[in-house]
């Protein structure tokens, strides 16, 4: 059963603070964790899974930001039409409600949920949570949170101290690229040049949960060629946390409007960004070449 949301935003608001966005995370990760119990998964017609548990949780992020922000355009992963205005209205929103489902229906720990919210074509804000760990982080209009959802407390997120990047530096990939690079022959120069698509990638299974990690300061960067859903919680926190995203094909740094980000063709590949995507903090990991190397 869905749950009231807002007492106090029913009206229209021009910004979203952090603890609406805590509410939201609190509720759909306690849904998320209550429909595990009892999991019914599907294959989509891609072949990729669904389950109860994703549809509930779509459901309890549409109502929530329908209650916060009325009028408010919401897709998600598991209904990926084509509204026309999205990317032009006052507000919208994209949502991952289950990113990781093989990981939530297997038992494991690494799914999360991600919500971002657009504003007039920006990547305004942004929520990102894990279930399993009950914690989110939240980029809202008041600032950057970690939250404790079993709590309800949260602190400020403030630029981690990341580790100098060096050749064994973690850097999460789409499973598609991991198996890819992995999988093939070193090029001739990787290792004298600090390479690091010879090794130490991670395929977590969850881009949510990749971003959480790199935005926490825990990894040195990721790359993956993903959809909106999958990034778009993220990209609030990107700027303000000394992350940069950039196309990994020509180096150049990525636009944060919808249209910049998107192919927008009306196909199934809509919502799929333009071209691999390389985020990093700014003074770490760099690309030369479409080779990911350590800054000398």
């Amino acid at each position: 059963m869905l749950r009231p949301f807002f007492p106090l935003f029913m009206e229209t608001i021009m910004t979203i603070p952090a603890e609406a966005l805590q509410t939201i995370a609190t509720e759909t990760s306690r849904i998320a964790l209550e429909y595990r119990k009892h999991l019914v998964p599907e294959v989509k017609p891609d072949m990729s899974i669904v389950t109860n548990g994703d549809k509930a949780v779509a459901r309890a992020a549409h109502k929530a930001l329908a209650e916060l922000v009325p009028g408010i355009i919401s897709i998600d992963e598991e209904d990926p039409q084509c509204r026309a205005g999205f990317d032009q209205a006052e507000w919208a929103a994209i949502i991952d409600p289950i990113d990781g489902t093989h990981n939530y229906c297997s038992g494991l720990e690494r799914f999360g949920t991600a919500i971002g919210i657009v504003h007039r074509g920006i990547m305004k804000y942004g929520l990102l949570s894990l279930p399993e760990f009950g914690t989110a982080i939240l980029a809202g209009a008041d600032g950057l949170f970690s939250a404790d959802l079993h709590s309800g407390t949260r602190t400020a997120l403030t630029i981690p101290r990341h580790k100098a990047p060096h050749g064994k530096s973690v850097v999460s990939c789409a499973q598609k690229i991991c198996r890819e690079r992995m999988l093939s022959d070193p090029k001739e120069g990787d290792e004298d040049n600090g390479n690091l698509w010879t090794g130490w990638l991670a395929a977590d299974g969850s881009v949510v949960y990749s971003n959480y990690r790199l935005i926490e300061g825990r990894t040195a960067g990721y790359v993956g060629l993903i959809n909106l859903w999958d990034i778009g919680g993220a990209i609030p926190f990107f700027e303000p946390m000394g992350l940069e995203m950039t196309w990994l094909g020509n180096g150049e740094r990525c636009g944060t409007t919808v249209n910049e980000l998107i192919r927008g063709d009306g196909t199934k590949d809509h919502w799929k960004l333009k071209d691999n995507v390389f985020i990093a903090p700014t003074n770490g990991l760099q690309l030369l070449n479409g080779r990911i190397v350590v800054p000398t």
